[in-house]
């Protein structure tokens, strides 16, 4: 469902701020808890008020990080584990699926209706598949002639009809016009220094110290952590890099955290928000997660589902693919830097016009 102007204006009222028609064209659903967190200089606002000036120094913030996993679990863990997951997915499918819903255990034999449920197993059949789907009251058998994409534990909306044959509706990401802020990153990932030759080394640090970007985003794949580390300390700008695939034990999503000197360490996946563009910085992507609003399968039992995309990223960052590839996605900039091991190609990104390159490094 699509939030309503007037309850835009309440929200900012209810903040002691009044919104001007240009500037409440700028508020939805996506964008609209972030702008009331923010302190405003006047009392009616303007377009202008929800632009971040250039002139502004850097602004980095961690949206999501996941820095500690627990040391056991129980049988009523994994039972809150997914009941967390159906409530975080039920309100999001709320807001972007405009159907009347129901649970479960009112829905009658031979009766249509609109479900929100958790695929639980899925069966061929010989026109289809059979879906066992369970939301917190009960459970239901569906037919579904085209799975678009459904997994086992995927959460959806099903529109189910008097056969019991339903249609997958997924929440997606909004279309909305891309958000600008201000300064130049870098996007790299899939270095693996422990299996380049020194030259390739050098020419990636001394690219890196002549481009001194505001900000350095790493997606992963770092190989030779101590030589990235001790060649990147002398270089005046910020390093974001989430946890090493390859480097840890957990399982995905995998844990991060700590800062040392310049360098920040997050999770795979985490978010994270610099110079007001909210960047997803995740290793291994595709873009199902945008439309499905969740990062992917994981059987990992937390005290939370860390993994429903809740909030919308601007830009998508990966790697692994080892490809460089820049894609727009319904303003959303999917990218990807390469690898040192194949074709490396950093991507250069200026936040103030969204205009995305590729640099080259040799």
């Amino acid at each position: 469902m699509i939030m309503e102007k007037s309850e835009i204006v309440k929200k900012f009222m209810e903040r002691g701020y009044l919104l001007s028609p240009a500037a409440l064209e700028k508020v939805d659903e996506t964008n609209i808890n972030r702008l009331l967190e923010k302190t405003y200089d006047n009392l009616v606002l303007c377009e202008n008020d929800f632009v971040l000036e250039k002139k502004q120094e850097n602004y980095f913030k961690i949206l999501k990080n996941l820095s500690v996993k627990p040391d056991s679990i129980n049988i009523g863990d994994v039972s809150n584990f997914y009941i967390d997951k159906y409530k975080k997915m039920s309100n999001i499918i709320r807001m972007r699926v405009q159907k009347n819903f129901i649970s479960i255990n009112k829905m009658m034999s031979g009766q249509k209706g609109n479900v929100i449920g958790i695929i639980k197993d899925i069966k061929p059949q010989n026109n289809g598949y059979e879906l066992t789907i369970e939301d917190i009251t009960g459970i239901i058998i569906a037919t579904a002639q085209n799975l678009s994409e459904a997994l086992v534990n995927d959460v959806a909306a099903f529109s189910i009809d008097e056969n019991s044959n339903c249609e997958i509706l997924w929440p997606d990401v909004p279309i909305r016009t891309s958000v600008k802020g201000f300064g130049k990153i870098c996007f790299i990932s899939d270095l693996h220094l422990n299996e380049i030759d020194k030259k390739s080394h050098e020419q990636l640090y001394e690219w890196l110290y002549k481009n001194r970007f505001d900000f350095v985003l790493v997606a992963g794949d770092i190989g030779d952590v101590d030589d990235f580390k001790k060649n990147v300390s002398n270089i005046q700008t910020q390093f974001i890099i989430i946890s090493d695939p390859h480097k840890t034990k957990d399982n995905y999503p995998n844990t991060g955290g700590g800062t040392e000197g310049n360098l920040i360490w997050l999770s795979n996946p985490s978010m994270v928000e610099i110079n007001g563009i909210v960047i997803l910085i995740i290793h291994e992507f595709d873009k199902t997660m945008l439309k499905k609003r969740y990062l992917g399968c994981s059987h990992e039992i937390l005290p939370e589902d860390f993994l429903v995309l809740d909030i919308i990223p601007d830009i998508v960052h990966y790697g692994h693919t080892h490809q460089p590839f820049i894609e727009h996605y319904k303003s959303i900039s999917i990218l990807n830097s390469g690898s040192l091991l194949e074709e490396f190609r950093p991507v250069i990104l200026n936040l103030e016009t969204r205009e995305i390159e590729f640099g080259k490094i040799s």
